[in-house]
Protein backbone atom coordinates (compact mmCIF):
# COMPACT_ATOMS: atom_id res chain seq x y z
CA UNK A 1 0.00 0.00 0.00
CA UNK A 2 2.42 2.14 0.76
CA UNK A 3 4.73 1.16 -2.20
CA UNK A 4 1.78 2.27 -4.24
CA UNK A 5 1.75 6.04 -2.87
CA UNK A 6 5.71 6.07 -3.46
CA UNK A 7 4.91 4.79 -6.99
CA UNK A 8 2.13 7.19 -7.33
CA UNK A 9 4.12 10.31 -6.27
CA UNK A 10 7.02 8.90 -8.76
CA UNK A 11 4.36 9.02 -11.70
CA UNK A 12 3.40 12.16 -11.15
CA UNK A 13 6.61 13.92 -11.06
CA UNK A 14 8.83 13.11 -8.06
CA UNK A 15 12.17 11.48 -8.06
CA UNK A 16 12.54 8.34 -7.17
CA UNK A 17 14.05 8.78 -3.55
CA UNK A 18 12.01 11.86 -2.99
CA UNK A 19 9.00 9.57 -3.42
CA UNK A 20 9.92 7.09 -0.89
CA UNK A 21 10.96 9.32 1.43
CA UNK A 22 7.78 11.58 1.54
CA UNK A 23 5.37 7.99 1.51
CA UNK A 24 7.33 6.60 4.22
CA UNK A 25 7.47 9.44 6.06
CA UNK A 26 3.78 9.69 5.69
CA UNK A 27 3.10 6.12 6.97
CA UNK A 28 4.81 6.81 9.90
CA UNK A 29 3.53 10.26 10.60
CA UNK A 30 6.51 11.83 10.28
CA UNK A 31 6.12 15.87 8.97
CA UNK A 32 8.46 18.38 7.85
CA UNK A 33 9.67 20.96 5.56
CA UNK A 34 12.44 19.42 4.68
CA UNK A 35 10.62 16.15 3.21
CA UNK A 36 11.21 15.62 0.16
CA UNK A 37 13.90 17.97 -0.19
CA UNK A 38 16.96 16.16 2.31
CA UNK A 39 16.32 12.90 -0.70
CA UNK A 40 16.75 15.17 -3.84
CA UNK A 41 20.15 15.20 -4.21
CA UNK A 42 20.57 11.68 -3.76
CA UNK A 43 18.11 10.66 -6.95
CA UNK A 44 19.06 9.25 -10.11
CA UNK A 45 22.20 7.79 -8.89
CA UNK A 46 23.79 10.37 -6.18
CA UNK A 47 22.80 13.42 -8.66
CA UNK A 48 23.97 11.66 -11.48
CA UNK A 49 27.12 10.64 -10.95
CA UNK A 50 26.23 6.73 -11.69
CA UNK A 51 26.34 6.32 -7.36
CA UNK A 52 23.94 5.17 -5.17
CA UNK A 53 20.11 4.09 -6.34
CA UNK A 54 18.28 7.18 -5.33
CA UNK A 55 15.16 4.63 -3.47
CA UNK A 56 17.33 2.89 -1.19
CA UNK A 57 18.92 6.78 -0.27
CA UNK A 58 15.40 7.96 -0.09
CA UNK A 59 14.83 4.94 2.17
CA UNK A 60 18.18 5.31 4.00
CA UNK A 61 16.86 8.76 5.03
CA UNK A 62 13.35 7.73 6.43
CA UNK A 63 14.73 4.86 8.82
CA UNK A 64 17.59 7.46 10.42
CA UNK A 65 14.07 9.77 10.52
CA UNK A 66 13.48 7.18 13.67
CA UNK A 67 16.25 5.37 14.07
CA UNK A 68 18.65 8.08 13.30
CA UNK A 69 20.75 9.70 16.46
CA UNK A 70 19.97 13.17 17.80
CA UNK A 71 22.89 13.61 19.94
CA UNK A 72 26.54 12.36 19.80
CA UNK A 73 26.26 10.17 22.90
CA UNK A 74 24.18 7.72 21.05
CA UNK A 75 25.33 4.89 19.80
CA UNK A 76 24.90 4.21 15.63
CA UNK A 77 23.80 0.32 16.46
CA UNK A 78 19.99 1.30 16.16
CA UNK A 79 20.27 2.76 12.60
CA UNK A 80 23.24 1.17 11.00
CA UNK A 81 21.38 -2.58 11.50
CA UNK A 82 18.83 -1.28 10.16
CA UNK A 83 20.00 0.76 7.38
CA UNK A 84 22.49 -2.71 6.52
CA UNK A 85 19.27 -5.07 6.53
CA UNK A 86 17.75 -2.90 3.94
CA UNK A 87 20.60 -2.92 1.57
CA UNK A 88 21.28 -6.68 2.50
CA UNK A 89 17.55 -7.68 1.10
CA UNK A 90 18.11 -4.88 -1.73
CA UNK A 91 21.38 -6.93 -2.81
CA UNK A 92 20.04 -10.19 -2.48
CA UNK A 93 16.64 -8.92 -4.51
CA UNK A 94 17.70 -6.68 -7.07
CA UNK A 95 21.58 -7.51 -7.21
CA UNK A 96 23.27 -4.33 -6.93
CA UNK A 97 22.61 -1.05 -5.11
CA UNK A 98 24.30 1.20 -7.96
CA UNK A 99 22.33 3.41 -10.20
CA UNK A 100 24.73 2.90 -13.18
CA UNK A 101 24.62 -1.02 -12.69
CA UNK A 102 20.88 -1.17 -12.33
CA UNK A 103 19.49 0.88 -14.95
CA UNK A 104 22.88 0.16 -17.28
CA UNK A 105 22.77 3.91 -18.41
CA UNK A 106 25.06 6.77 -17.51
CA UNK A 107 22.69 9.29 -16.15
CA UNK A 108 25.61 11.98 -16.10
CA UNK A 109 25.40 11.63 -20.28
CA UNK A 110 22.74 12.56 -22.82
CA UNK A 111 23.20 9.68 -24.34
CA UNK A 112 22.60 8.02 -21.07
CA UNK A 113 19.64 10.01 -20.02
CA UNK A 114 18.09 8.96 -23.70
CA UNK A 115 18.70 5.62 -23.39
CA UNK A 116 17.05 6.01 -20.07
CA UNK A 117 13.37 7.57 -22.01
CA UNK A 118 13.72 5.24 -24.72
CA UNK A 119 13.77 2.21 -23.17
CA UNK A 120 11.54 2.94 -20.26
CA UNK A 121 13.79 2.05 -17.44
CA UNK A 122 11.48 4.14 -15.01
CA UNK A 123 8.31 1.94 -16.01
CA UNK A 124 10.19 -1.35 -16.58
CA UNK A 125 12.48 -0.92 -13.09
CA UNK A 126 12.56 2.16 -11.29
CA UNK A 127 8.72 2.00 -10.30
CA UNK A 128 9.36 -1.54 -8.84
CA UNK A 129 12.77 -0.29 -6.78
CA UNK A 130 10.57 2.80 -5.51
CA UNK A 131 8.14 0.64 -4.12
CA UNK A 132 9.87 -1.87 -2.83
CA UNK A 133 12.10 0.16 -1.23
CA UNK A 134 9.37 2.12 0.64
CA UNK A 135 7.56 -1.22 1.71
CA UNK A 136 10.79 -2.22 3.33
CA UNK A 137 11.73 0.58 4.92
CA UNK A 138 8.72 0.86 6.51
CA UNK A 139 8.56 -3.15 7.68
CA UNK A 140 12.06 -2.30 9.17
CA UNK A 141 11.30 0.63 10.61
Amino acid sequence: MNGEKAVKLFSNGYLCGESVLLAASEAVDIKSSMIPAAATGFCSGFSRTCGLCGAVAGATIAINMVHGRTSPEEKVEHSYKRVQKLRSEFLDRFGSDNCRELTGCDLSTPDGQQKFRENCIKTKLCLELVRWCTDKCIEII
